[in-house]
């Protein structure tokens, strides 16, 4: 299955899963092509549901032969569904290996694709995962964490960092605030996490920029989620891209938190003025080399020894030396970014570690007294890294969070100008209807 093809454009799985509750998943899988969707729901697990010769029990892990049809068009499809058990959290796992897909056009033919998405519950939030193809034909991978037994407060998205990944190293940030009552969204950039593309190359970060955009707008767009404020979350090199969203469009966003925002680059991590012209001039001859002579990151930017570690071992994490090219963009955007920092409107609440030694602290506070907001908040912590969100001990990170925490549900508390117009714009519409339509009558 390529992007070119002019018929279809991806096969989606969907799970929707509440194991701990009611015992049962409901599966679907879709064939989405342009212009048409259409959306399948034939199987419905139970705990004691027998499917042919198969029995499915909810703590076992079976295989079954499924062949629905598909716009008229046979699938043979294996699927193996997982349930996996633990102290904290209950997660359904499904993997769908689809042996053939054939439509009665006779132009789309495909072979040996396999889909994995995971949905699960830890404590009282809700975990999902899903494939989404941005307008590159790339797929992209993106997570959704919500709060179980509540409506949301309000809608997070999450900005992850250079090299980093949203399901797992910001599974943690994501979990505590969905625990907190927010809905957390998170993507991972193209060359990042489980994305398509080379690991660790970013082509141009305005691509990155427009594939968050699209996606959260999307996500913010749907009928459940209006009357709902939207913040950013960006770490690191996130928060740059949680600025760039905010300038792409400048009245969307209800406030963001910036945590040591990448709108430049320390010293201590970055090349001398020499090498950084040198490299620049072969960027376009040998982008994807990895010749950027740096640090590692990992050492500098997380305390804790345990969490180093764990990125190190993850293999969704690129942990070579930065790609030439994608060197190139960082620089680029953190430099236009500490040119234009009296452009940031949007309510926001920068945080950074005093002791940080990847991005400079001296440009979060220059943004928190030059930026034209009128609600803005600054917090400074001593002794602390970069990694404030998951690189700190837990004394420390509960101190961020705490800070965090607050100052979101104030002002979701308080609502806004942007809320109350989209509020009443909703409550218009039915009475807009009624009398057009008895003009219609009349």
């Amino acid at each position: 299955m390529t992007s070119s093809d002019p018929d279809l454009d991806y096969l989606r799985l969907l799970s929707s899963s509440s194991p701990s509750r009611k015992q049962h998943a409901n599966l679907c899988i879709g064939l989405v092509l342009r212009q048409h969707t259409e959306t399948y729901n034939h199987y419905q697990m139970h705990r004691k549901q027998s499917f042919g010769q198969v029995t499915c029990d909810l703590m076992s892990s079976i295989d079954l032969l499924w062949p629905p049809r598909i716009m008229e068009g046979p699938v043979l499809a294996i699927l193996t569904v997982t349930w996996r058990s633990r102290h904290t959290a209950r997660n359904l796992l499904v993997q769908v290996h689809v042996l053939d897909v054939t439509e009665n056009c006779g132009r789309t033919s495909v072979s040996g694709i396999s889909f994995n998405v995971m949905a699960g519950e830890t404590g009282n939030v809700r975990y999902d995962e899903e494939l989404v193809l941005n307008s590159r034909g790339m797929k992209l991978f993106t997570c959704k964490w919500i709060p179980m037994n509540q409506e949301p407060k309000a809608l997070i998205f999450i900005c992850h960092g250079y090299a980093m990944e949203c399901s797992v190293t910001m599974n943690s940030t994501a979990i505590r605030l969905a625990k907190a009552g927010f809905a957390v969204y998170g993507i991972d950039y193209e060359g990042h996490g489980k994305s398509a593309g080379l690991q660790g190359y970013v082509e141009n970060m305005d691509h990155v920029i427009n594939d968050c955009s699209s996606h959260f707008t999307s996500i913010c767009e749907k009928q459940e989620n209006k009357g709902r404020m939207r913040y950013l979350l960006g770490e690191s090199l996130g928060g740059a891209v949680a600025l760039l969203l905010h300038r792409k469009k400048p009245d969307f966003w209800d406030g963001a938190v910036l945590v040591a925002p990448m709108c430049k680059i320390a010293d201590d991590v970055k090349p001398p003025q020499m090498v950084i012209t040198i490299l620049r001039n072969l960027c376009s001859i040998i982008p994807t080399w990895k010749i950027i002579p740096t640090k590692d990151i990992v050492d500098v930017a997380f305390k804790l020894p345990e969490v180093r570690q764990q990125i190190r071992e993850n293999p969704h994490c690129y942990k070579g030396t930065p790609r030439l090219n994608t060197g190139h963009e960082l620089l680029r955007i953190s430099l236009d970014l500490e040119q234009r920092l009296e452009e940031v409107s949007l309510p926001f609440i920068v945080l950074h570690g005093e002791e940080d030694k990847v991005t400079d602290k001296s440009v979060s506070e220059k943004l928190f007294s030059v930026a034209s907001s009128s609600d803005k908040t600054i917090k400074l912590y001593p002794e602390m890294w970069h990694g404030l969100l998951y690189g700190e001990p837990v004394e420390n990170r509960d101190i961020v969070f705490g800070d965090i925490i607050d100052w979101l549900g104030n002002r979701t508390h308080l609502g806004n100008t942007r809320l109350e117009m989209e509020q009443k714009r909703m409550n218009d519409a039915p009475s807009k209807s009624k009398q057009e339509q008895e003009i219609q009558w009349w």
